[in-house]
């Protein structure tokens, strides 16, 4: 019951809100559009959340895969094996539920964006190019708003992910602070090498974005 209550008090103005949208637009013979929208919010929200959730988890469970053991790192830092400590108690059901709700957070801020996938997914080439770089007019009207839309949340995913996955491994003495040098275990110094690539090929990306 109670948790009926709570699902009422989140989502109730939503789906009252639902409704009433449906009943105007049924009054008006235009419940089709209707349906289209709220498709292609849920199809675009629950995808976006899914890839999300699919990345940031892969990349939190790798990096628990490739933690060496305690042992073989000379740990001077109290703090880090606190945390160290602290993490491997019940990391597994942590990240689940961090990237879970992550994921839920990005999945309800993707569904806004519908009207840039509904209009690159209905694009129609307007016969005349951009004298500049010879690219359709349609493309920086259909095409260039859900390319920016891709761009801005594969980033935040890799930056979410990135970030994420250093804290992990410095809970796990993977990444420590040994006086004033840094170390960092060779598996994590890769993975988090891997990341980082991505995040350059990620910035480059906007830069050509930055053209149009």
């Amino acid at each position: 019951i109670v948790l009926i209550v709570i699902l009422i008090v989140l989502f109730g103005g939503t789906l009252i809100g639902l409704y009433t949208d449906w009943l105007w637009f049924d009054s008006l013979g235009f419940s089709v559009v209707f349906s289209k929208i709220l498709w292609s919010k849920i199809g675009l929200g629950l995808t976006t959340g899914l890839a999300f959730f699919l990345f940031i988890y892969a990349n939190l469970w790798l990096s628990r895969k490739l933690v060496p053991p305690p042992g073989r790192v000379y740990n001077q830092n109290v703090l880090s094996s606190m945390l160290g400590s602290m993490a491997k108690s019940g990391i597994g059901m942590l990240t689940l539920l961090v990237s879970a709700g992550l994921a839920v957070l990005v999945g309800l801020a993707a569904s806004s964006s519908y009207m840039d996938w509904l209009y690159w997914t209905n694009s129609v080439p307007f016969g005349q190019t951009d004298p500049v770089l010879g690219i359709d007019f349609s493309f920086y009207i259909f095409g260039l708003p859900f390319a920016e839309f891709l761009y801005s949340r594969i980033m935040f995913m890799l930056v979410v992910s990135t970030i994420a996955t250093v804290m992990l491994y410095y809970a796990d003495d993977a990444i420590n602070l040994r006086d004033t040098s840094l170390y960092i275990a060779a598996k994590a110094r890769a993975h988090l090498g891997v990341l980082a690539a991505l995040l350059f090929f990620g910035v480059a990306y906007g830069y050509r974005l930055a053209m149009f």
